[in-house]
């Protein structure tokens, strides 16, 4: 390609002005309703007020962790820290359990009682007597525990976890569909694209604030088309995440909410008014195949039926995006008149009545 600056290349930079957050921290600070917070509320209003949970599930570590080597590798180290050294599960869960709970005790300080709490609340049945559970502990916790006091704010990422993520960070950089997305700067300056990373924005859908982060934003300046991508890792068998990612973990709303959202977002921006958004992407590599990466297209028309419409077939029963900002907003009012509201949105219209028509009817269930 021609390697002469484009005419164009005077908006380079300016949607990064434009970010509507700062930082991770204020993104995560605002209370904005996010996909995370769109996909449960349905069912479970109380995602709204109640605090929610850390997740430290093994495949969410990963996925984190896969997407900091990819799109902010810049600050991986100020955020991760490598151990080589981690205890069984049993111990690690003890070696936590005793950080958070006893985090001004050295492990020898421990009493019998306390130390007998730790296997206890952590679920440690055992056999053991009290001095073999105070010599386990010492033993396989006190080295562990000493390394998570001094990794305090980081992710705590096992060596051959470290290892698989970029092994597969490799797969996504080097396969010919999409090592583009990983552009330097230099390449991208002679492409005439520009890549964002980590894409923070806020918006209104459907009468309410809205932000996302966006994992990938690429512009090309000469066609002026913005592509929209997230970078999926997961266990499921390539062609299992292409047939149903969108229905099983709901990532048809998360497409949607961001293609919307980002077309919102860019309309502030004269300069872009006649730039295209084109169909949100995911790009998702297995774990139980990681040779190959898969792109998964989600079309306008498959975006429409996930706003409009929702998926009501044989196998998933999906509510619209519409009826989702409906009955979150119901339950925001709700929460501000000062009550707590846990029944789903369906139940309260139907008063918590449901009706089978016919014993032939085939029935649906948003839990399973």
């Amino acid at each position: 390609m021609d390697s002469k600056p484009s005419e164009l290349d005077q908006y380079r930079g300016l949607l990064k002005v434009h970010e509507s957050f700062s930082s991770d921290e204020e993104y995560d600070a605002s209370n904005c309703l996010s996909y995370s917070k769109v996909k449960d509320v349905y069912d479970n209003p109380e995602v709204l007020f109640e605090e929610r949970k850390k997740d430290d599930s093994e495949w969410l570590i990963f996925g984190t962790l896969e997407d900091m080597m990819l799109t902010d590798e810049e600050h991986l180290w100020d955020r991760i820290v490598i151990n080589d050294a981690v205890p069984t599960d049993q111990m690690k869960k003890i070696a936590e359990y005793i950080v958070a709970t006893y985090p001004t005790l050295e492990v020898v300080d421990l009493t019998d009682a306390q130390i007998e709490d730790c296997f206890t609340s952590t679920g440690s049945a055992s056999r053991w007597t009290a001095e073999t559970k105070r010599k386990k502990t010492f033993e396989e916790c006190a080295a562990y525990i000493r390394f998570l006091k001094t990794s305090v704010g980081r992710m705590v990422i096992p060596i051959d976890m470290y290892d698989e993520a970029e092994s597969m960070a490799d797969v996504f950089r080097k396969n010919p569909y999409t090592k583009h997305l990983f552009m330097s700067e230099g390449e991208q300056l002679l492409e005439h694209v520009e890549i964002l990373y980590q894409f923070k924005i806020k918006y209104i859908l459907e009468g309410l604030i809205c932000k996302s982060k966006i994992d990938i934003v690429y512009i090309d300046h000469d066609t002026k088309i913005i592509s929209l991508y997230d970078i999926k890792t997961g266990s499921d068998h390539p062609r299992n995440f292409i047939r149903h990612a969108l229905y099983k973990y709901k990532y048809g709303y998360q497409s949607t909410m961001y293609q919307a959202g980002f077309s919102e977002f860019i309309k502030k921006i004269p300069e872009l008014s006649d730039y295209k958004v084109d169909s949100f992407r995911f790009v998702y590599v297995s774990r139980i195949r990681p040779n190959y990466p898969v792109i998964l297209n989600v079309s306008n028309q498959a975006a429409r039926e996930f706003m409009s419409f929702g998926i009501d077939n044989s196998m998933y029963q999906i509510p619209s995006l519409i009826d989702v900002f409906e009955a979150a907003d119901y339950y925001i009012k709700q929460i501000d008149s000062g009550e707590k509201p846990y029944t789903p949105f369906d139940l309260v219209n139907s008063k918590c009545e449901h009706t089978i028509v016919s014993t032939r009817e085939k029935m649906y269930s948003y839990y399973d």
